[in-house]
């Protein structure tokens, strides 16, 4: 079985119609009616949340003001820019997400791998 037609079927993935997705669209619309992954709930789909301005930077995708920033590794869950500037869990969208060391922004204050638990 084709890996991209099944994550489609099993509704954890989308047919992304603008690069030759329609050759799924009716297994996405199966998965729809089923009920299946990401159908159980809502939610929006990627090329429209990139749309919105105001919408946090998704994990791998940021998009600073001259889009020469990039995820910080120590953050692999989220997207946050490496310093400078430095950062609090008060200017970030996240919460409760993995952080590794060196931590640059001092996200896990407690140093239990978790950053802005509070």
């Amino acid at each position: 079985m084709e890996l991209n037609r099944w994550l489609v079927e099993e509704g954890w993935a989308l047919a992304y119609l603008q690069y030759g997705g329609a050759v799924y669209l009716e297994a996405q619309r199966e998965a729809e009616r089923a009920k299946r992954g990401i159908w159980q709930g809502s939610f929006v789909p990627p090329w429209e949340y990139r749309k919105d301005p105001k919408a946090p930077p998704s994990a791998g995708g940021y998009t600073g003001a001259k889009k020469e920033g990039r995820c910080d590794p120590a953050y692999p869950m989220v997207c946050v820019p490496p310093p400078p500037p430095n950062l609090d869990c008060g200017d970030i969208p996240y919460r409760g997400f993995k952080v590794l060391p060196p931590d640059p922004h001092r996200f896990d204050r407690d140093r239990d791998g978790i950053g802005c638990e509070r």
